[in-house]
């Protein structure tokens, strides 16, 4: 026989926390808490049929850290791995969901429902293309920049060098041809 209480929802206060989270600090124990408020929430969400975009159906980092009010940085693979790979399987179950859900859902979409899908897929993607170009011209453009300085100062040190050259080349004739003024003028 099946036990069903296993299937029941768990409160905020009946959550209990593995082994890593409780070696952790309170910041990531209240991350790891909130990841399931931000479950039920989404999950919800999807089996209430609300038109949800890719970002609005996956727990976000950035969603996580405003919520428990903490940098960004704080949830990152390299600070806390059991804490993203908690995510990740969170978002795994996420995205079951909605397949599921999008399976079960036999109402065909009318013309103009698959226009503006197409249209906010098209944002969306050309979002994701300006992010990505953005931060490579902005990692393009300090290399550049570099390089280009590097160059300006060695040319000049260059400069610099045959404007002296030049001053003293001067400074010679000027000595040549004062002495020749005098040995004519004598």
């Amino acid at each position: 026989m099946v036990n069903l209480d296993q299937y029941k929802k768990k409160s905020k206060s009946e959550i209990k926390l593995p082994d890593w989270a409780l070696k952790s600090s309170d910041l990531i124990q209240r991350i790891y808490k909130d990841t399931f408020k931000l479950f039920d929430e989404i999950s919800e969400q999807i089996e209430t049929g609300t038109a949800l975009t890719t970002k609005q159906r996956e727990i976000k980092n950035t969603e996580l850290a405003r919520r428990v009010d903490c940098p960004r940085s704080s949830i990152r693979k390299d600070r806390d791995i059991d804490l993203y790979k908690h995510i990740n399987a969170l978002n795994k179950r996420l995205i079951a969901l909605w397949d599921v859900h999008l399976k079960h859902k036999t109402e065909y979409k009318s013309r103009t429902d698959l226009e503006n899908e197409n249209k906010l897929l098209k944002r969306e993607l050309a979002a994701v293309k300006n992010t990505n170009l953005v931060d490579y011209f902005h990692e393009s453009l300090n290399n550049h920049t570099l390089k280009s300085m590097r160059t300006l100062q060695i040319q000049a040190k260059q400069d610099k060098a045959d404007i002296d050259d030049l001053l003293y080349t001067c400074q010679n004739l000027r000595n040549k041809l004062s002495e020749m003024l005098k040995s004519t003028n004598s």
